[in-house]
């Protein structure tokens, strides 16, 4: 990496934060979108997986090749239109969806909660996540906690430290990911966002919870 773009990458943080720091205040003024209208009208396409796709390691972006959203193969994929399909399926903040557009190279790869190959859903690490539910949610479902997370994710870190190996990058990266979203790669009948700020989820608004589920993490 040359100093020029080493330079390049700093002025690209700072800008990054500083815009992310004026959407966190104009969130707080600006009122909420109204229930049923945080994704634009008949957004999400209805396509599914097709013989062949070639899959992400982030599921959020498998989801948008899973219903249609963009291509499943990827190829012709500018980042603008990356980015404006992140914030438009999930109300992420410009922010948020430029660094998640321009980060595809953390991958945490082996020591992820829920794979361990991008190409593939790993069924007994999901079930898994998904039983270390501790608390429960008001329809008297499980409910997945951040100390669940920070467990479940320190577990699976240990079992794969005797191969691999992760820097302090991907780990944060990790964490952010499992925050921000964790299914099963298809968006249920009728869901929307629970976040509803007009202009979406900002990186600032979940430092706090991304940097609780990296810190909780044990490697036991």
């Amino acid at each position: 990496m040359s100093i020029f773009h080493k330079v390049c990458v700093v002025f690209l943080n700072i800008y990054i934060v500083d815009w992310d720091s004026v959407l966190v205040l104009v969130n707080l003024v600006l009122p909420k979108k109204p229930i049923g209208k945080v994704v634009p009208q008949g957004h999400p396409g209805a396509n599914g997986k097709k013989k062949g796709d070639s899959r992400p390691t982030c599921p959020a972006l498998n989801h948008t090749a899973n219903h249609g959203i963009i291509l499943h193969d990827g190829n012709n994929l500018t980042f603008p239109e990356l980015t404006h399909t992140l914030r438009t399926t999930y109300n992420f903040a410009p922010t948020l969806s430029f660094y998640f557009s321009i980060c595809g190279r953390f991958i945490s790869g082996t020591a992820a909660m829920t794979s361990i190959d991008q190409s593939k859903i790993a069924v007994p690490f999901v079930e898994g996540l998904l039983n270390s539910a501790s608390s429960t949610g008001t329809e008297g479902k499980p409910l997945l906690m951040p100390k669940d997370l920070s467990a479940y994710l320190g577990k699976r870190r240990a079992d794969a430290r005797a191969e691999y190996t992760t820097s302090p990058v991907h780990r944060v990266f990790g964490s952010f990911k499992y925050v921000t979203f964790l299914l099963e790669e298809r968006l249920p009948e009728g869901w929307e966002p629970k976040i509803r700020s007009p202009y979406g989820l900002t990186i600032g608004a979940i430092d706090k919870t991304v940097l609780g589920v990296e810190l909780g993490a044990k490697e036991k």
